[in-house]
């Protein structure tokens, strides 16, 4: 291996380490003091609900996921937000997916809900309002919101701190 190709390397790893990994708290932070924006979302799936506000949750830890259907990390999430949903949804946890992607439709989303098991609430933002009011650049990204209806953590449903976030929020009463 060259000097060249070896330092390649090292800074491929470094820059994984910063943005493959978010330290949610320090992104929850830039939200402090800051009004959470609303959903504006067009229709529902996996819910009987006609929408959320989320002024309306407070009392309980709500993670709202932005995400997409041909998102390969979103896709393999699944499984974990429906073990979470599962877990923690009697203590009070309510998870809303947010299907993110322009034009989003509710029969194909509706059809890959029930094909991956989706437990959980899914609204559609085919206009992408709410991805942009949110300032999400990424799928996926996961903001858990705490009983007083504050952010406290932002990142990827992947990262370390997304259960110890939602853990937390559910202990603090």
């Amino acid at each position: 291996m060259s000097d060249k190709t070896g330092m390649i390397g090292i800074l491929l790893a470094g820059l994984c380490m910063v943005g493959c990994q978010s330290d949610g708290a320090a992104e929850a932070a830039r939200w402090r003091g800051k009004p959470i924006p609303k959903l504006s979302v067009t229709d529902w799936v996996n819910t009987d609900a006609v929408g959320y506000a989320l002024q309306d949750l407070k009392g309980k830890v709500v993670v709202v996921e932005f995400w997409a259907t041909w998102c390969g990390p979103c896709v393999r999430a699944i499984p974990h937000m429906n073990e979470l949903d599962k877990q923690h949804k009697s203590d009070g946890l309510v998870i809303l997916a947010i299907h993110a992607p322009p034009g989003a439709e509710k029969s194909p989303v509706k059809r890959f809900a029930k094909k991956h098991k989706m437990t959980y609430a899914i609204g559609l933002d085919p206009k992408s309002e709410t991805t942009d009011d949110w300032g999400v650049d990424a799928f996926p990204t996961a903001f858990v919101i705490d009983r007083a209806g504050e952010i406290v953590w932002v990142g990827r449903p992947a990262d370390d701190g997304f259960d110890r976030a939602i853990k937390a929020a559910l202990a603090a009463k």
